[in-house]
């Protein structure tokens, strides 16, 4: 099975879920994990022009994903 993971608000795919083992707890589980960062968070680029936002698809497209099950944060 393939999971995508989207970090809270003020998270990072570090801080929510490799820091704390969600990440390897899925792999152990014989799952291909996704973790993405979200423009302005963890590693991801910090635009600061909002034009540089209008180009974003469907993070799912994004992540050339076919079946995929999902888990986010909603802190």
């Amino acid at each position: 099975m393939r999971v995508l993971l989207v970090h809270g608000m003020a998270g990072s795919a570090a801080s929510t879920w490799r820091d704390n083992g969600w990440i390897d707890v899925l792999r152990d589980e014989g799952h291909h994990v996704e973790a993405c960062d979200l423009l302005g968070h963890g590693d991801a680029p910090r635009p600061h022009d909002p034009a540089a936002f209008s180009h974003l698809a469907d993070p799912l497209d994004a992540a050339h994903a076919g079946r995929t099950d999902h888990a986010g944060d909603r802190r």
